[in-house]
């Protein structure tokens, strides 16, 4: 396991990259997005009526209808029929030493996405308003699960005050920054080496120039294990804007029970109540930063445990009694880095993405499950002992825009090193190196 050295090279890493960027750059805003209130009894029915006789609400409507085309030299970890990819799959060895996985692909898949924004009247001194957000991606299976794919993205209502901001509902993660997200053509934006998800939350928004703070306290409803902990996920952000480029920083708690008894059947077929918690913290700096035409961004995040942030990590068990299957367990951490630069005009964009992930292993020293470090999380093979030591990606990209229609063309090289994990959750013994080439072209119709 390397110590010191690693984060001061990751933190070298990204001081470069600021420094290399607050020369040419100031920060790129984006935009909020709206939200509003709704209630469903007494006169509350027909107080809102009376609003909408009255046009104090207003809808508005967006979305886009896409077609991806991509072709990969490689078996790949994806989501979403293979729009979404992660990293290339690790070699599977047929009878004679082939490699099963090393078959490339080929998909064309379309998918499309509607919102519906509405603007109410104020409340309380606030502007009041509302988003709704849904998409999907064709085709599932045969018969309903054609249907699978429709999918409730985003619902939440907003307040908003001069200097504060309210949001409560579904929407991305706190850790998933619309501020500081990378601008790859495919819709993986970065994802194995920047944060992201979905969680239902109460997240806060305060300004006193020149900074901003952001607390919010959140949910990761639809996941067993951090439903089985009573702790909520807590959130804390600071923003600072100099000179109109903004820098930030973070940090993020989360809590999980991977279990509610063991598996080995001792007394009964439940073996023994096991309620064991894994308490983990993500903290994070980034910048946005833009100049002209030109747009810089940047983030280095810390990781612990990072299982549903699709970020390399994961938990495994540190100690273990093989008669009783009871487990104490410590995570598995990761130094995640990456830019994204690129030059934007009225008809095209040219960029370029750049991410890199390394496995830091644990704190504790892991147990022996037969005979195995098991590790569970993203980039980890639990049933086989192996998982990713290394990883890091390089994407350019072009876009051509005209009217609604954004036509854009990208190469997504990801290469990662497996290996079989060791007592300190790294894996760096026995490895191999696969790599994966993406060839993407796209055509976005917005609305």
């Amino acid at each position: 396991m390397k110590p010191r050295g690693v984060h001061i090279k990751f933190i070298s890493l990204f001081i470069l990259s600021v420094f290399f960027g607050s020369n040419i750059f100031a920060v790129a805003q984006s935009g909020g997005e709206p939200k509003r209130r709704f209630t469903s009894r007494g006169n509350s029915i027909s107080e809102m009526e009376q609003a909408k006789k009255e046009g104090l609400f207003k809808f508005y409507y967006s979305g886009y209808i896409r077609l991806d085309a991509f072709l990969d030299s490689r078996q790949t970890v994806d989501f979403w029929k293979g729009i979404d990819l992660t990293y290339p799959k690790n070699r599977a060895l047929d009878a004679v030493n082939d490699d099963i996985n090393d078959k490339g692909q080929f998909n064309m898949v379309p998918f499309g996405q509607l919102a519906v924004k509405v603007v109410g009247p104020e409340v309380w001194d606030a502007k009041t308003s509302a988003l709704f957000k849904t998409d999907c991606a064709g085709k599932s299976g045969d018969g309903l699960d054609n249907f699978a794919n429709l999918r409730f993205k985003h619902g939440y209502f907003n307040l908003e005050w001069d200097k504060t901001e309210l949001i409560a509902g579904v929407d991305y993660s706190p850790l998933v920054l619309r501020e500081l997200c990378a601008d790859t053509v495919s819709v993986n934006a970065g994802e194995f080496f920047d944060p992201f998800d979905y969680s239902s939350m109460v997240r806060v928004r305060h300004r006193v120039d020149p900074m901003e703070f952001v607390f919010a306290i959140s949910k990761r409803f639809w996941f067993e294990e951090v439903r089985n902990s009573v702790a909520p996920g807590l959130y804390a952000q600071a923003n600072v804007h100099v000179r109109d480029q903004l820098f930030c920083a973070g940090v993020d708690f989360q809590s999980m029970v991977p279990r509610l008894h063991t598996e080995l059947p001792v007394t009964n077929e439940n073996g023994y109540r096991e309620w064991e918690t894994i308490n983990s913290f993500i903290a994070f700096l980034g910048a946005n930063l833009t100049k002209d035409n030109v747009r810089f961004k940047t983030r280095l995040t810390y990781a612990e445990n990072p299982l549903f942030y699709t970020l390399l990590g994961g938990y495994a068990a540190c100690t273990w009694d093989s008669e009783t299957d009871r487990r104490h367990y410590t995570n598995i951490r990761s130094a995640n880095f990456w830019m994204d630069l690129s030059h934007l005009t009225e008809e095209r964009e040219i960029g370029i993405f750049f991410g890199y992930a390394e496995n830091l292993g644990s704190r504790n020293s892991l147990a022996t499950i037969d005979g195995m470090y098991n590790v569970v999380g993203e980039g980890f093979d639990a049933e086989n002992g192996t998982g990713i030591d290394y990883a890091f990606r390089v994407q350019p990209r072009v876009r051509f825009f005209k009217g609604p229609i954004t036509i854009g063309f990208e190469i997504d090289h990801t290469r990662v090193q497996y290996g079989t994990i060791t007592d300190c959750g790294r894996a760096n013994q026995d490895t191999c190196v696969v790599s994966n080439t993406r060839f993407v072209a796209s055509i976005v119709y917005s609305f």
